[in-house]
């Protein structure tokens, strides 16, 4: 079934017999502004088993940005669920022959400088193999990626770049191969190629990746190229760097904080309202229970310990997002975390300081941090963060500033 007609029968069926297929339905607020929690409920009537991740979409014809979230089923299939209207609709996006065994990443591509945006979802299959989902419109496109000579392991992520701010995007998936060496599916001259980025090196074996971190997306001015960047989590407890420079591949040590590593939360990048290069930042959580954060100043990477929420220690991810209020001011970072007390907190920089808010609790329970993004209701107006969770009952709850 494509994903228009599985979209419609979701619909009506939510219609018909009142089954919660669709997402509530939620009006936008008046006055004043606040932090909104929305429970989007199953995907049709299966439960939702696994992060795939969640990415905004300019929409051509009204400029809007237009969150979609990607999850994995408890059928094996990719699910997904963007806003029509006023509801959340969930679309059953199908799966390769076999299913689908784990998620990569998810991107926001604009394929050429014309075309629209258009959301991508990297899964891994039962066969072994990385295959793309394209959504156009609504038509629903799976596309064989095949896989490094050696196998993969785990997913890493993707980020989308630009060569030049005029071109067009295209896309960097990093995987964990067989070999716990790092393999980038990458584009390079006519066709898509899998490139061996090996790994942290200790001696002759190299070191052990233990997992992702986050991948974003870095430039060093308004003029330069962007470059692909993805942070992995090692067992020497350090936080390593793989990112492409103008001359190749290249590994970086970031060290860890004084409390150690205990997960990720999410890689951003801070982009100014002027020409300046961007900062990369990346949110872990400490063995200490404070979030920890590590940046690029501009001449070295520094790690920052945010504290923790009053709700004690920070127990989960759910993932973190930049922030821009208008065109014309600098982004500001947000990191969505869950603290021992079961309830959602987020670490956001004002302007002039860091502070913590209390989210509440999740609806139903959360189990797992989908992922953070943004949506936006004019070329003009201000971006507002959309965070996404995995419930106990295996369905998703949003928690958004409306």
């Amino acid at each position: 079934m494509s994903s228009g007609l599985a979209r419609v029968a979701h619909l009506l069926s939510a219609l018909l017999l009142g089954v919660a297929t669709a997402g509530t339905a939620h009006a936008d607020p008046v006055a004043p502004a606040a932090w909104l929690w929305t429970s989007m409920g199953t995907p049709g009537e299966v439960e939702a088993v696994e992060r795939i991740g969640a990415v905004s979409i300019v929409d051509a014809s009204t400029s809007t940005e237009v969150p979609y979230v990607f999850v994995r089923g408890s059928d094996g299939n990719l699910w997904g669920n963007w806003p029509d209207g006023n509801s959340w609709i969930w679309s059953n996006l199908g799966a390769p022959a076999g299913g689908i065994v784990g998620g990569v990443g998810v991107a926001g591509i604009k394929n050429s400088t014309t075309g629209p945006d258009r959301p991508y979802a990297y899964v891994l299959g039962a066969d072994g193999n990385m295959w793309v989902h394209e959504l156009t419109g609504n038509t629903s496109t799976w596309t064989n990626r095949r896989r490094p000579g050696v196998g993969i392991a785990a997913g890493l992520g993707v980020v989308e770049i630009k060569d030049t701010p005029s071109s067009s995007e295209r896309s960097y998936a990093f995987v964990l191969g067989q070999d716990g060496n790092v393999w980038v599916h990458e584009w390079i001259g006519n066709g898509w190629t899998w490139t061996n980025q090996g790994r942290p090196e200790q001696g002759a074996a190299g070191r052990t990746i233990l997992g992702a971190a986050g991948t974003t997306r870095v430039r060093d001015s308004a003029t330069y190229a962007e470059r692909p960047h993805a942070f992995v989590r090692v067992d020497d407890g350090n936080l390593w760097l793989i990112k492409r420079t103008r001359s190749g591949w290249t590994w970086t040590d970031l060290g860890r904080p004084a409390g150690g590593i205990a997960g990720p939360v999410d890689a951003i990048t801070l982009r100014g309202a002027t020409a300046a290069a961007d900062r990369p930042q990346v949110f872990v959580r400490g063995g200490d229970g404070d979030l920890w954060l590590t940046q690029w100043t501009g001449s070295a990477w520094t790690w920052t310990d945010q504290g923790r929420p009053a709700g004690g220690r920070v127990v989960d991810r759910v993932g973190a997002v930049s922030v821009q209020d208008s065109p014309s001011t600098p982004q500001r970072p947000y990191a969505f975390v869950r603290g021992e007390d079961g309830e959602m907190w987020v670490n956001e920089w004002t302007g002039s300081a860091w502070t913590w808010t209390n989210q509440g609790m999740v609806p139903e329970g959360g189990v797992e941090g989908i992922g953070v993004t943004t949506a936006k209701d004019s070329p003009s107006a201000s971006q507002r963060p959309h965070a996404f969770i995995r419930t106990s009952v295996g369905g998703l709850a949003l928690c958004w500033w409306g």
